[in-house]
């Protein structure tokens, strides 16, 4: 009876520590802004999974002491999982701090590519199309268009009505004389586009504007990827160019069946580089006298304006859909539209020798402002009040985004040097 009594005193003393210990896990969890998750262990050779009970994912960066969720682990243990806060960005993911194994599993675990949020690798191929491309010049500058615009046409109704509704935007008529630097006309492009052509075919516009009516360009590749197509063009770019604006239109004939449903799905590469699609554009000038100046709509990137041969200092680059986004984001927190067009952001406080001069505009959808800092002091760190300083910060960062590109590096070193 006395070593009964024992074992129902362990018993109850270990009962009694397994609650207490819960109760001190759950209250450290949630004075810490942990929370507390029960599921099964996923683990890939790039990712930890934990599956809850209702089939969702959730990737876990594993924090623990000694990275024991990858080293002690396998998949189908299910567990207590000790995290902070997830993000619901896609895909969801926290940190994963502390872990109880609750039973074993047997390694053989593998969630449905749904619950993860896998695309079948073969729906994700890339697959080369055959493809056509001609290159037809049809205009130049036009405001306010963002570019590039794709347009799709699958019959000959459809390429009538794309001329109707254009003709007075871009010059789609026939060119009877041609120069050497000139294309033939957009109609004269479309004569063998008939009735019997769009049986089989179909049109993609892809429409571009150059800097230099002196740049041509090369469709690459044509590619379809899962639902939508990727579209490669290069650029051809003399050494040097005239300084006049180009519109191009790009008309690429694949087969009827290959075409996307939406054109949204199709992604236009410029260089290498994915082109945005969305209706942001910047412009941006800085430097001494404001001698350098990027414009996102075009691409054109001047070094150095005031070059004995300024053609040296120029070229085209076109930055990332991320870059892009980036630099929106920035523009969007300085709230640029509370500025003045005129602005000093060291309030006259602050004055050097020689000056930098600073311009920034942006174009969207809804507004066009332009912020014009001339004659400023030349450092950026150097501003006593917040205002200033941000407009500064967010222009050093647009400037570190274009000098650090390749293209900027491939120019010349400045001629002059401002002192």
């Amino acid at each position: 009876d006395g070593d009964m009594k024992k074992r129902w005193i362990i018993l109850i003393f270990a009962f009694v520590l397994v609650v207490a210990l819960c109760i001190t896990l759950l209250a450290v969890t949630a004075y810490n802004g942990y929370s507390l998750t029960v599921g099964k262990v996923y683990i890939t050779n790039d990712s930890i999974y934990l599956i809850d009970d209702d089939d969702m994912a959730t990737v876990i960066y594993d924090s623990t002491v000694g990275q024991r969720l990858s080293k002690k682990y396998n998949n189908g243990d299910r567990i207590l999982l000790v995290h902070g806060a997830i993000d619901t960005s896609y895909p969801a993911y926290t940190d994963g701090y502390f872990t109880l194994r609750l039973k074993r599993g047997d390694g053989s675990y593998k969630p449905e590519d749904s619950i993860l949020g896998v695309v079948s690798l073969d729906d994700e191929a890339e697959t080369n199309l055959d493809f056509t491309a001609e290159y037809i010049r049809t205009g130049s500058y036009i405001e306010g268009n963002v570019y590039p615009i794709v347009e799709t046409v699958s019959s000959y109704d459809e390429l009538n009505e794309y001329y109707e509704s254009n003709k007075e935007l871009y010059y789609l008529e026939r060119r009877d004389k041609r120069y050497e630097d000139i294309t033939v006309g957009f109609i004269d492009a479309c004569d063998s586009y008939t009735d019997e052509f769009f049986e089989k075919k179909s049109l993609i516009f892809v429409i571009l504007e150059e800097p230099s009516g002196s740049i041509r360009h090369k469709v690459d590749y044509v590619k379809r990827n899962g639902a939508g197509m990727n579209i490669d063009i290069d650029p051809i770019v003399p050494e040097a160019g005239t300084d006049d604006m180009a519109l191009w239109h790009i008309i690429i004939s694949v087969d009827k069946n290959e075409l996307p449903e939406n054109e949204e799905s199709i992604r236009i590469f410029y260089d290498g580089k994915e082109m945005p699609r969305e209706y942001f554009a910047f412009s941006f000038t800085w430097g001494c006298y404001g001698v350098s100046s990027y414009d996102s709509e075009t691409g054109l990137l001047i070094k150095e304006k005031n070059a004995t041969y300024p053609h040296k200092y120029t070229t085209n680059l076109m930055l990332t859909e991320e870059q892009l986004n980036e630099i929106s984001e920035l523009i969007d927190e300085l709230d640029i539209k509370s500025y003045s067009d005129r602005y000093d952001p060291h309030n006259g406080k602050l004055h050097s020798s020689p000056s930098m001069t600073l311009v920034l505009s942006v174009k969207t959808e809804d507004y066009y402002k332009s912020v014009t800092a001339e004659d400023i002091a030349l450092g950026f760190d150097e501003c006593s009040n917040q205002k200033g300083r941000k407009f500064l910060s967010v222009c050093k960062r647009i400037q570190q985004i274009i000098t650090e590109s390749e293209e900027w590096k491939a120019l010349p070193d400045y001629e002059f040097h401002y002192s």
